[in-house]
Parts: C-alpha cells; sequence; structure tokens
C-alpha cells in the first residue's frame, strides 16, 4: 500500500478549489443498504432501503435547497470532483465502517441540488478517521469540472495510480 502523499493525492486535490462544501457535527451518517423484498400479491421484487437512510437523505438535500437558493452554479449540469471524509470517535465504529454504503447517502442526498444526477460524479475521493478530539462528523467539498484543463488534470491523476 502507498501513502497518500507518495501518489502525490494531497497536491492534486488542492488544485481542485471547492465551490461548495459543508461538514456536520455529532452524526453517523447512516449507511444506505438495500434489501429486496418480494411482493406476495404482484409477485413483484420491490427495493427496500432503512428509514434512517431516507430520512438523512430528505433532510440533507432540504439543507442543501435552503444553501444553495438563488445559486446560479448548483445544480450544476458539469462533472463534478466530490471529496468526503468521516470521522468517527469509536474505533470500533471506525473499523466496521462501511464507505460506499454511507457515501452513497450522502451523493443521493445531493442529487437534484449540487448536481443533477450523481452519474455526473467524474472522481470520488472517499476517507476516514478515527479522532477522539473530534466528534463523529462527517465533511464534503464539491468541485465543479469547469473546463478541460481540470478534465485533464483528473485524467493525469489516473495515470499516477496506473504506474
Amino acid at each position: 500500500m502507498s501513502k497518500a502523499n507518495d501518489l502525490g493525492i494531497s497536491r492534486w486535490i488542492s488544485k481542485l478549489k471547492p465551490d461548495f462544501r459543508f461538514s456536520e457535527g455529532n452524526i453517523i451518517v447512516p449507511s444506505k443498504t438495500m434489501r429486496y423484498k418480494q411482493d406476495p400479491i404482484t409477485k413483484r421484487v420491490v427495493k427496500i432501503y432503512p428509514p434512517k437512510s431516507v430520512n438523512f437523505e430528505k433532510s440533507l438535500n432540504t439543507w442543501l435547497k435552503e444553501e444553495t437558493k438563488g445559486s446560479s452554479e448548483f445544480p450544476t449540469d458539469r462533472e463534478v470532483f466530490v471529496l468526503i471524509v468521516y470521522n468517527f470517535v469509536s474505533k470500533k465504529e471506525y473499523n466496521k465502517c462501511d464507505l460506499d454504503n454511507r457515501t452513497k447517502t450522502i451523493l443521493d442526498g445531493m442529487q437534484g441540488v449540487i448536481f443533477q444526477d450523481d452519474s455526473q460524479v467524474r472522481t470520488l475521493l472517499v476517507a476516514k478517521k478515527n479522532d477522539k478530539k473530534l466528534a463523529n462528523s462527517y465533511g464534503v467539498a464539491v468541485s465543479i469540472l469547469k473546463n478541460d484543463d481540470d478534465r485533464k488534470f483528473l485524467g493525469e491523476f489516473s495515470k499516477i495510480l496506473y504506474k
């Protein structure tokens, strides 16, 4: 395994200036683990999402609408770079954290407000840390890829990973 600095990630991220950032403390983002259930009458299979993740998404979406009200940039129709960092006070919670399902909850909450659809996320960088001095929390930064230079820059980063 390589450290982030060995790959130049810090330098790479610092070049993309966030167009929008937000964070929330004293919360653990609920995991969006989907279950499937067959309707006994219609025999159709339906997706069931945990109520906690659905409620979190709705709350985040409502809050983001208020925060971006009047903005000409959001929701963007361009590709975006998204950085998400989670902090866990408990080592146990840190160790069992399912980053991809928690991240899906946040991205779905941003959909329609920050970007039209999460398929616009060109690059997604997610990290977790275990810091007992901070509360359980998460932070998000979004950069809109405004021109070809931004896209080329992200392409250069992928070359670092595949050397």
